[in-house]
């Protein structure tokens, strides 16, 4: 379903009372807010659901191996290597198998901990790896006993089926397991509940959220494994004993923390489906990432303006335009809103604040044309700066629009004495003189005082040179 108020936008907000569907843009969105509200009536509305709207995990593969390489996770990942080799070296030199496997279960905790506080961190929308000391606080809940009591279950699962069904049934046990076992430790990361993890009403619920997509999913955690298992093969085949250890957890480590990220994105894009609140202000950034407080304002004044409600429209407009990025855009809208409800107040004063826009050179058709519907409402009007009329001048490009120039140009020196940009709107003035009416001696005159009277400043070149030009025709 697409937004009421933005046709080529999918709308992810519903507001009940009103009946109106809206996307992302026209919002109210504001810190702390479980829902967002709706722009008309300030009631809380209701979530159509976000998973086509946040950018698909299959589109950001190229994106998902550039996570370990963010700096928490390099520090992580530099403090893990260092751990690998003391624990490697600690082994090496105590021949007791139960030391050897506390020192194990101590890196597997650490890795456990790192791990699931990514994929936590990333489901709701905060794509910077955490820091080690971040991952202390999320283990409170004892994730790596958790974890290996899920592997023991598994394990104990697996051996039960051998006794029952031979290795036919194993293989088939294993298969079965390989592809539960995303929305396994999805659930299990969300939720930090063991049991949670392995209700098999609660693993189809999670892959029937995702859809046919957790075939993607499944086989994206299936390359990582199986790469990190040829990995793990060729570093133990070419490298000496006392460095296998260390590349291989590395290896482990870069690996899981990929993994846990494209799980952590996956239950972000489907948490409206899993069922998985999100902070709303962290998708409203997340999802768009560039739309400022003004644009938003620029939205809501579209629908303001669709609902009638124009005072509202005017008000959202002039908060927009206190940005330079959307200040034409905005007083314009506001001008053009005015010249309908043929406010002749409000359109001048909206009309003084898109005039005195410093970026108005870039938008000289559209000022030229809105500054004719202007004088349509009022044949007295005409900018109070002389950058604007220098603008408008250069767009007068026909013989029988003089009488715009002549009414531009009537005042400039009186009026506009100090201001800077009075010899460019004299210029303009010549230029159109010389090269639309063809009235060299005019223009002649016009460039004469120019130079005369404003000797300094990047217009005297071209005054000169178009003298020069008028003078030559003149002759």
């Amino acid at each position: 379903m697409d937004c009421k108020y933005h046709d080529n936008k999918q709308a992810l907000w519903h507001c009940e009372e009103c009946d109106i569907p809206f996307c992302m843009d026209c919002v109210e969105v504001e810190a702390q807010m479980s829902a967002p509200r709706c722009v008309l009536c300030r009631r809380y509305l209701a979530s159509y659901g976000v998973s086509q709207h946040v950018e698909p995990f299959w589109n950001r593969l190229n994106t998902f191996y550039q996570y370990p390489l963010q700096k928490p996770a390099k520090s992580f990942l530099l403090f893990y290597a260092i751990a690998s080799l003391v624990i490697g070296f600690l082994i090496d030199i105590i021949p007791i198998g139960f030391v050897g496997l506390i020192l194990r279960l101590a890196l597997m905790a650490m890795l456990v901990s790192y791990v699931f506080s990514v994929l936590s961190k990333t489901a709701k929308g905060d794509f910077i790896a955490p820091t080690y000391d971040q991952t202390v606080t999320y283990d409170s809940d004892g994730m790596t006993v958790k974890v290996i009591g899920l592997f023991i279950l598994l394990f104990l699962g697996g051996v039960a089926i051998t006794g029952k069904f031979s290795y036919t049934g194993l293989y088939l046990y294993l298969l079965f397991v390989a592809f539960i076992i995303p929305a396994v430790l999805v659930t299990l990361g969300m939720s930090k509940h063991l049991s949670s993890s392995i209700n098999p009403l609660n693993i189809l619920e999670t892959i029937a959220g995702i859809g046919f997509p957790y075939l993607i999913l499944f086989g994206l955690v299936t390359v990582i494994t199986y790469s990190l298992s040829w990995a793990t093969f060729f570093i133990n085949y070419w490298l000496p004993d006392p460095v296998v250890f260390l590349m291989s957890q590395t290896a482990t480590g870069f690996f899981y923390i990929m993994m846990f990220h494209i799980l952590g994105y996956v239950v972000y894009q489907y948490h409206a489906e899993l069922g998985y609140g999100v902070d709303i202000e962290v998708l409203a950034t997340n999802e768009n990432a560039d739309l400022t407080v003004e644009q938003r304002a620029m939205a809501h004044a579209d629908i303001y303006i669709q609902e009638g409600r124009y005072q509202d429209a005017k008000d959202k407009l002039l908060e927009a335009g206190q940005n330079l990025k959307f200040q034409e855009a905005a007083y314009h809208k506001l001008v053009k809103l005015n010249l309908v409800k043929q406010d002749m107040a409000g359109t001048i004063k909206a009309a003084k604040l898109y005039f005195d826009n410093p970026e108005l050179k870039s938008h000289a058709y559209n000022a030229f044309s809105l500054y004719q519907q202007i004088r349509r409402l009022e044949p007295r009007f005409r900018p109070m700066n002389a950058n604007a009329r220098a603008i408008l001048i250069e767009q007068v490009r026909h013989k029988n629009q003089a009488e715009e120039v002549a009414w531009l140009a009537q005042d400039l020196e009186e009026k506009f004495a100090q201001d800077p940009n009075l010899p460019q709107a004299l210029l303009a003035q010549a230029k159109y003189f010389a090269e639309i009416e063809h009235e060299d001696t005019k223009a002649a005159t016009i460039l004469k005082q120019l130079i005369e009277n404003h000797p300094q400043g990047a217009h005297r070149f071209e005054a000169e040179q178009l003298l020069k030009a008028c003078q030559a025709m003149m002759a």
